[in-house]
């Protein structure tokens, strides 16, 4: 349905305006005062848009009349369009002064202190004299733009004020229409998912962790009790009992420890010769023989701890996950899992150890900065922007992260291109029948899916899934999945994903880590640590591996 709201200021400022010979003086001087503060209405309506309600608006209306005051009694200037503009500076200065201050702040604290500003000002105003106390004063307006106006003055103020007030009224209608002010009502609608879209935050300081990220060239083993390592040997092989393509094995300068390997052996129950065990007391790395090339490692995490209190949460979690892979995290409620993904995102951060993506060090940066390295997530209770229609999230979505990678012009190009990857990933997806239904009134499924291709949408070279199937059905939950798989694929995304239901890790998971109070205690391929005897013991559960016994 094509919009007619232009159409339709038009119209009405037409007709008002002529009507303007005919009205009474009296009609005049109010129709122009409810213009007037019309304005101001507008303004409110702008920050309702993103969830914000000024008590004090009336501070700028103020300061703009007495700005024009000011002029007209201090340099004598009665031409209208001059007071006009003065009034505008004065209270646009003002605002984007105090901007700042009141941006920090939310719901209830920024209306009262919005209030409290406009209280201050008005105590100032009505102890001054020179401005007339409470009383105020008046001003004489002779002109417009050189010509004279006396005796019909008020008609002619009530025809500014209608051009005015019309295209103040067009501009606020483009602007929540346009790509900047759909970003305004996802902020409305949540504000913890535009900052994991990457959405900057004014005044942070530059990222320490600064210059182009390079890859390492050696793999890295974990600090747990069973190690896979992954190296593509090229015409090097040697009997089991030694790791292939392997030349030797090093202590990783990293690691605050460097133990040897004790035993290096292939994995009886598996055939693929890359797939080797290694017990190890800290970080391990694998130094490649001649002629042979290691998969590296594109997020790491070196030495992690992390205590709540006096429960730990990660207790020296040491991980290498290489590109294009599919990691699952399995263990009880409480074990660590999404402490590891929140520090992997910077939501939380590490007592100690490090965090590196793509061979750049990420520990102490903001999660904005993060997904804009490119690390997405999505949220065990999907983050949406409920008001908003499924396309319309995706558009936000994309817009964000555009914005914040200062890759799309403003306006039109911004919100075409931003329409083009929302099309993408409802096709992608599977979202197009609910193209235009409001994310709020969504099936739990769907909700699922949507989260996910919103963070998709950020173009992440690594995608974090925080249980994507809990709260779905079992009829829909390896539909979910088999979209899912498709969509990374389709963008070659690592991935990283926290389950509890074994039949989806088994089946989509290449390699699985198993975490057992802030541990890992098992890491390999999903039919090795399923069986593995400490992960059935603490995290599926020992009866459902053992065989029922008969009765005799």
């Amino acid at each position: 349905m094509k919009d007619r709201t232009l159409i339709a200021i038009a119209a009405a400022s037409v007709a008002l305006a002529a009507s303007i010979p005919f009205a009474p003086q009296s009609l005049t001087f109010l129709i122009t005062l409810a213009l007037a503060k019309g304005l101001v209405v507008l303004g409110l309506l702008l920050l309702m848009r993103t969830g914000l309600v000024s008590f004090g608006q009336g501070l700028y209306y103020c300061l703009g009349a007495y700005a024009a005051a000011l002029v007209e009694q201090t340099f004598h200037v009665n031409d209208a369009a001059l007071m006009l503009a003065a009034a505008f500076v004065a209270a646009a200065a003002v605002a984007a002064a105090l901007g700042f201050l009141l941006a920090a702040y939310r719901g209830i604290f920024f209306a009262m202190l919005s209030m409290a500003l406009s209280m201050i000002l008005f105590g100032l105003l009505v102890k001054s004299a020179a401005l007339g106390s409470t009383d105020g004063f008046n001003i004489a307006t002779h002109s417009l733009a050189g010509a004279k106006i006396e005796g019909s003055a008020g008609r002619v103020l009530l025809g500014v004020t209608i051009v005015s007030f019309a295209a103040a009224a067009a501009g606020l209608h483009r602007y929540l229409n346009s790509h900047l002010g759909r970003l305004s009502a996802a902020i409305r609608d949540n504000e913890l998912r535009v900052e994991y879209l990457g959405a900057r935050r004014a005044g942070r300081g530059p990222d320490r962790a600064g210059g182009r990220p390079h890859r390492s060239g050696h793999g890295v083993l974990d600090d747990v009790r069973r190690i896979r390592v992954r190296c593509g040997a090229v015409g090097h092989r040697q009997r089991a009992g030694a790791l292939r393509g392997v030349g030797a094995l090093r202590g990783d300068p990293h690691a605050r420890q460097s133990i040897r390997a004790q035993r290096v052996a292939d994995d009886a129950r598996r055939g693929d010769a890359r797939d080797h065990h290694v017990r190890a007391g800290r970080l391990v790395v694998a130094v490649p023989a001649p002629g042979t090339r290691l998969m590296s490692a594109i997020l790491e995490a070196r030495g992690l701890f992390k205590n709540f209190g006096a429960v730990s949460a990660a207790a020296d979690i040491n991980v290498a996950v290489s590109a294009d892979s599919v990691t699952g995290l399995i263990g009880s409620n409480g074990a660590g899992k999404t402490t590891f993904l929140n520090m992997v995102t910077g939501y939380l951060k590490p007592g100690a150890g490090s965090i590196h993506f793509d061979g750049h060090e990420i520990t102490h940066l903001t999660p904005r900065r993060i997904t804009q390295l490119g690390i997405s997530r999505s949220f065990q209770v999907p983050q949406l922007f409920d008001t908003l229609s499924v396309a319309a999230n995706l558009q936000a979505a994309a817009g964000i992260v555009a914005a914040a990678a200062k890759r799309w012009a403003r306006g039109a190009i911004a919100h075409g291109r931003a329409g083009a990857v929302a099309d993408d990933m409802l096709e992608r997806f599977g979202l197009a029948a609910y193209r235009d239904q409001p994310a709020g009134t969504l099936p739990e499924g769907v909700r699922k899916l949507l989260d996910i291709a919103m963070s998709l949408a950020a173009k992440p070279r690594i995608l974090l899934l925080d249980e994507p199937t809990s709260g779905v059905s079992a009829d829909e939950k390896f539909g979910i999945m088999d979209t899912v798989a498709a969509a990374v694929r389709a963008q070659q995304v690592t991935v990283l994903f926290v389950e509890h239901d074994m039949d989806i890790v088994s089946r989509y998971a290449q390699r699985v880590l198993a975490f057992y109070d802030g541990r890992i205690i098992a890491d390999g391929a999903p039919a090795t640590v399923l069986k593995d005897g400490e992960v059935c013991k603490y995290v599926i559960g020992e009866e459902l591996h053992e065989p029922r016994s008969r009765d005799r």
